[in-house]
């Protein structure tokens, strides 16, 4: 019974997928495990070791539910064991914290931190002119 058990172990183990995954920002390789992204972003799944074949992705939302995907797909992996793609593009809503998984084993996560939409008639530039104006009045109206 003893050496059964040990057989499977060892042939489970041995079929196991060796591969691991990590996200960047920028294409392909470093810096690699780059978790966090703002609005606009590139989300590109890199990955290393893997056996030649076919995998299912997906990216799912907190707390990483089946419902909360924000993308999917399949990455076929050549001999090299290598693969990286531009997975998803953080939307303006998307808030927290997200899961990159490939084959349902490996996975990583990464954060989108929350932006304050700017409205396009206050954009930055003016938010700072008018912050110089008022300045400018308060120093003139103590001068006097």
């Amino acid at each position: 019974m003893l050496l059964v058990s040990l057989s499977i172990i060892g042939f489970v183990s041995a079929t196991a997928n060796p591969g691991s995954i990590w996200t960047t920002t920028i294409t392909c390789g470093d810096p690699q495990n780059d978790n966090e992204y703002a609005v606009g972003e590139n989300v590109y799944i890199n990955g290393a070791n893997f056996y030649e074949g076919t995998y299912n992705w997906d990216i799912s939302g907190n707390p990483f539910k089946e419902a909360d995907k924000v993308a999917s797909g399949t990455i076929t992996v050549n001999n090299t064991g290598k693969f990286c793609f531009n997975a998803y593009t953080v939307q303006m809503n998307d808030s927290g914290e997200y899961k990159a998984n490939v084959n349902e084993h490996k996975s990583d996560n990464y954060h989108v931190f929350s932006s304050i939409p700017v409205a396009p008639e206050f954009g930055t530039v003016v938010g700072v002119l008018t912050i110089l104006g008022a300045l400018g009045v308060f120093f003139v109206v103590r001068r006097k």
